[in-house]
C-alpha cells in the first residue's frame, strides 16, 4: 500500500512546492524589513523545502520497491538494465540477498562481488539538506512573526506605532 501512495503524495509534495516557491519570489519581490511579508516569505520558503524533502523522500521509496518481480530480477534490472544477468557463467557475481529500509530509503542488493544501492545516493543527502533549510528557515520565521506580533512596553503592537 505504501508503494501505491508513494507517487500520489510525491506528486501533490511536488506541486505544493513549485507553488509555494512562486509565491516566495512574489513575496520576495514586496517584502521589506521585518514587516509582516518577511514572516510569510519565510514560512512559505520552510514549506516549500519541506514538501521538497518530502517529494524526495517519496522518491526514495518508490526505488525500493519489487514490484511484483523476485528480488533477483530487481537487482539484476538495476545492476545490469534488465532482467537477467547477461551471463550465468562460473566468475559471474551472484545475488546472496536484499535488503529494504524505508527509512532513510534504501534497497540494498548484496551481490558476492560487493553491495550496491537501488536508491540513488545523493537521494538521502539531499533530503537531509532540505530537512535542514526548512527546520533553518522556520527559526526567521518564528522570528519575524514573533517581532510583528509582540506588543510594545506601552501596549501597542509595532504595527501601530
Amino acid at each position: 500500500m505504501v508503494y501505491l501512495l508513494a507517487p500520489l503524495v510525491g506528486a501533490t509534495c511536488l506541486v505544493l512546492a513549485l507553488g509555494l516557491l512562486a509565491r516566495c519570489l512574489r513575496r520576495g519581490r514586496e517584502a521589506r524589513g521585518n514587516g509582516p511579508g518577511s514572516a510569510a516569505l519565510w514560512r512559505d520558503l520552510a514549506a516549500a523545502l519541506l514538501a521538497m524533502a518530502l517529494a524526495g523522500y517519496a522518491l526514495g521509496v518508490l526505488r525500493t520497491a519489487d514490484w511484483d518481480e523476485s528480488p533477483s530480477q530487481t537487482c539484476a534490472s538495476q545492476r545490469y538494465g534488465s532482467f537477467e544477468p547477461p551471463s550465468d557463467g562460473r566468475d559471474a557475481p551472484r545475488l546472496r540477498g536484499r535488503e529494504v529500509d524505508l527509512f532513510p530509503p534504501s534497497a540494498v542488493c548484496h551481490w558476492s562481488d560487493g553491495a550496491r544501492d537501488g536508491v540513488p545516493s545523493w537521494l538521502n543527502p539531499t533530503i537531509l539538506c532540505l530537512t535542514a533549510g526548512a527546520l533553518g528557515a522556520a527559526g526567521p520565521w518564528a522570528v519575524a512573526r514573533r517581532a510583528h506580533r509582540a506588543p510594545g512596553r506601552d501596549g501597542r503592537s509595532p504595527a501601530a506605532r
